[in-house]
């Protein structure tokens, strides 16, 4: 197993066959495993429930992983965590969720029973992420994975101990460009991405959250925007039109983070990613066609730049 279960094993339960061709075993059916850690990871649960079809991915897919009492770093951790996805053939296609909460709690000295016992635990630190993949098997540009985040995403992490939190908003349109505004709140400063029709990043907005005060960038592309709306317009009748256009622009798809030099600023791209890399379990539990050497590849938070050539 992977981290944080190296060395651990656990019983896996599923339905398959043989090739006939290879003689190599193919998961089909419902696939369910259970693995309780041992020594030192033996307060930790890891429970998977799936179906395959002819070894890819299929339908519902949920991954928990429970901690009970795990000790690391002088603290005693509970958690729950649940991933859920779901796949068409082994891409990514629908409803994706994650949520976690958590609590520690340390063991104090009790001078009436003369034992250490538990302390009164933290108040609850919880992260929830709602998004939408859509599986595009003709792989049409400028779509590059087959798997493609839409519609809208939103990221929520909170930890009354510190007094701190992060929300994150975004609406992204087929193809995975940004639509609307994008915004990242981290209790502080209230970041506004703006982007107009056809994904042209026209402002960015910081708001200080205790004063109020707005400092606002842009816009962006400014004499490109109009020779744009144009296209855009046009282009809905006529989707050759954006051959014209690149007679004399350069049409770029890029990410705020390299847009800007400043990762923050792609925080909801990075933390799916994370998730997909890391809470999935894809190196263990085979099927996902867009995991290839430990990266989860999708297509989402991107943007057009209209460069004059």
């Amino acid at each position: 197993m992977s981290f944080p279960f190296i060395g651990q094993n656990g019983k896996a339960i599923y339905k398959y066959y043989d090739d006939t061709i290879t003689y190599s075993r193919v998961k089909n059916g419902p696939f369910n495993f259970n693995l309780k850690g041992t020594g030192d990871y033996s307060a930790m649960e890891l429970i998977v429930t799936g179906n395959y079809k002819n070894n890819l991915k299929t339908g519902t897919w949920v991954v928990k992983l429970i901690s009970k009492d795990f000790f690391d770093d002088g603290k005693y951790t509970n958690a729950t965590e649940v991933t859920t996805a779901n796949y068409a053939d082994g891409i990514l296609s629908g409803n994706f969720t994650y949520t976690t909460s958590s609590t520690t709690r340390k063991k104090v000295y009790n001078s009436t029973t003369r034992k250490l016992e538990f302390g009164v635990p933290t108040l609850p630190k919880t992260e929830k992420l709602v998004a939408t993949f859509r599986k595009d098997k003709n792989k049409v540009e400028p779509n590059t994975t087959g798997n493609i985040l839409v519609g809208n995403f939103s990221y929520s992490a909170s930890d009354p101990n510190t007094n701190s939190s992060l929300t994150l908003n975004a609406k992204l349109d087929s193809l995975g460009f940004f639509i609307g505004k994008y915004t990242i709140n981290d209790s502080e400063t209230e970041r506004i991405f703006e982007f107009l029709e056809g994904s042209i990043l026209d402002k960015m907005i910081a708001r200080d959250m205790k004063s109020g005060e707005a400092k606002i960038s842009g816009p962006y592309d400014g004499a490109i925007v109009p020779i744009w709306k144009k296209f855009v317009l046009f282009g809905k009748s006529n989707p050759d039109s954006l051959k014209v256009l690149n007679e004399s622009y350069n049409i770029r798809y890029r990410n705020l983070s390299a847009r800007f030099n400043n990762n923050n600023y792609d925080l909801g791209y990075f933390k799916i990613k994370n998730i997909l890399e890391q809470h999935l379990f894809c190196q263990d539990f085979k099927g996902d066609i867009n995991y290839v050497s430990s990266t989860y590849n999708f297509d989402g938070f991107r943007f057009r730049q209209i460069d004059k050539k």
